[in-house]
């Protein structure tokens, strides 16, 4: 595998430190979390996240993951679009308990 610069600029210093970003694989229409908002059950060898219900309560949801990068995760089963997820504070949370959302765009 080679590697082709796109760009206009070039580097002609020999040595010059470079910065590249590599994607192996994508899947445009997934749905993505923060990875701040999963949870793993590791005794069920599960993983879950908390979403937000019509009756504003949160729900522990399991989840099946997918890709994974720095700070986002592909959850491949579990969640619809549009589902409201906790990202923070989950580990003070219970399947149940009645929360508030403050939605940030």
């Amino acid at each position: 595998m080679g590697v082709r610069f796109t760009g206009p600029k070039r580097i002609s210093e020999i040595g010059a430190a470079v910065e590249v970003h590599v994607t192996t694989n994508s899947v445009p229409a997934a749905i993505v979390i923060p990875a701040a908002a999963l949870f793993q059950d590791a005794e069920r060898h599960k993983f879950y996240v908390f979403t937000i219900g019509d009756n504003g309560r949160a729900h522990r949801t399991n989840v099946v993951t997918g890709i994974r990068a720095a700070n986002e995760i592909q959850v491949t089963q579990g969640l619809k679009p549009g589902e409201l997820v906790i990202t923070s504070g989950g580990y003070a949370l219970s399947d149940g308990l009645h929360v508030r959302a403050s939605i940030t765009p």
